[in-house]
């Protein structure tokens, strides 16, 4: 649990309101919240209609929704810098949450978060949605639920589990090789109508994985519930899908992409992504952890490119390309850097390298993006989202707490965009960038 002062490189989703009782007529919050996001059970708490609209009086409230379980914790509390943020379990502020504590409650129930910033003090309410919907059948006893961490309950050697009414395949065990984890792959990219949902954190090393993302051969259009656990994974470029069609799904998962820093080669074409390359349907609640330095690239973006001639690259944590789809309530953590000399063009995206549609909404950068601009031939686009096209394309709170590192040429644009052309929507009253 992260209740201490944070700094940029802590992460979380969109959170902003308070009550009448909060607030002075002179000691109004200003436009940004202090408070920027939080997360509980490993779910991001999501805006109300009224905390966007940054109205801070009347019933106003920040919510989230995790499934039946015993205790609360706060996974992470991330405040704009320079501020400290505490968690108390009590509307009076007098018993604080310590890092040790997790929270009893037998259903719904409220949290109370007090962020200071100098003399200043903002008060914050969260309302919690205790979910029973994903009980399995049967009496179960207090061990049964206990301690999940918000996870849905699947029963032991369970192969299926249905959930709100989807049915799911379930995943678990260990896989340590690329033998091992082949099917999974052929399963997630191949099969139709097949909804999957982790009963555990997977773990997975290999040389290479890239062919699945390279090949673009499929496309996924169900539903990938990571149910609160992690996948980790090395690799040169593979993500876990190649494209999420306009009704795939991917949420609710831990990221955790390894990868020594030294050579990175970029198999067959100079553009990658770690979780979805086409993005067409929806990325929710996704939380990518893992730094990365680019030394070296292989490839060629354009196919008659001489083989020592200019290079560019085009990189994303989260998404290569948005079209049409949505990413939403996700956490970068990751730094994209590179160490590459003039011949190179990085043009790197937190969380998409083109934004053509589509939205992206209530997300957090705390990582780094970029490097050695300076040494560039052409400068690089080091950005929230690198390259973005079209009136289709919507921002909606999203804030940068990391470091984005930008060339002299590129600094005219706004810190979320390398190149914007054609009108894409940013809201500017719930976007900000606290760093650059």
């Amino acid at each position: 649990m992260r209740l201490k002062k944070l700094v940029p490189f802590v992460v979380a989703a969109v959170l902003l309101l308070g009550t009448a009782a909060a607030f002075t007529a002179c000691d109004q919050p200003d436009k940004y919240a202090d408070l920027v996001a939080v997360r509980i059970n490993g779910r991001m708490a999501e805006w109300t209609d009224t905390a966007y609209n940054f109205k801070y009086e009347g019933d106003s409230s920040l919510n989230v929704s995790v499934p039946y379980t015993n205790y609360l914790e706060i996974t992470d509390l991330i405040v704009s810098p320079e501020a400290e943020g505490k968690v108390y379990s009590d509307s009076n502020y007098t018993q604080e949450i310590t890092d040790t504590e997790k929270i009893h409650t037998d259903g719904d129930t409220s949290l109370y978060i007090r962020v200071t910033k100098g003399k200043t003090s903002h008060d914050y309410m969260v309302n919690v949605d205790v979910s029973e919907e994903n009980l399995p059948e049967g009496d179960l006893s207090a061990k049964d639920y206990d301690n999940r961490g918000g996870h849905v309950y699947i029963p032991e050697n369970a192969e299926t589990v249905t959930v709100d009414g989807v049915e799911y395949e379930v995943l678990r065990g260990l896989r340590t090789n690329r033998y091992d984890f082949d099917p999974f792959f052929q399963e997630l990219t191949i099969e139709k109508g097949k909804n999957y949902i982790l009963a555990n954190d997977i773990y997975y090393y290999q040389e290479h994985t890239g062919y699945q993302q390279e090949s673009g051969l499929h496309e996924f259009n169900n539903i990938f519930d990571g149910n609160g656990y992690a996948v980790t994974y090395t690799s040169d470029t593979g993500g876990l899908v190649y494209t999420l069609a306009e009704n795939g799904v991917v949420r609710n998962m831990v990221v955790d992409r390894r990868q020594t820093i030294g050579d990175f080669s970029c198999p067959m074409r100079n553009e990658f992504s770690f979780i979805v390359k086409y993005n067409k349907g929806l990325i929710d609640n996704v939380f990518f952890k893992g730094n990365h330095e680019i030394s070296r690239a292989d490839a060629f973006y354009y196919p008659n490119a001489e083989k020592d001639g200019f290079q560019v690259i085009k990189a994303a944590q989260y998404v290569h390309k948005n079209e049409g789809g949505t990413i939403q309530n996700c956490i970068n953590y990751g730094d994209l850097t590179n160490d590459l000399d003039e011949k190179y063009c990085i043009e790197m995206g937190a969380f998409a390298t083109y934004a053509n549609s589509g939205t992206i909404r209530n997300c957090v950068n705390t990582g780094t993006l970029g490097g050695r601009p300076q040494d560039m031939e052409s400068p690089n686009g080091n950005f929230i989202i690198s390259y973005s096209v079209g009136k289709d394309l919507k921002i909606e709170g999203v804030y940068n707490l990391g470091k984005t590192e930008v060339a002299e040429e590129w600094k005219e644009y706004d810190s979320f965009f390398a190149v914007r052309e054609g009108g894409a929507s940013v809201d500017t009253t719930q976007t900000r960038n606290y760093v650059n």
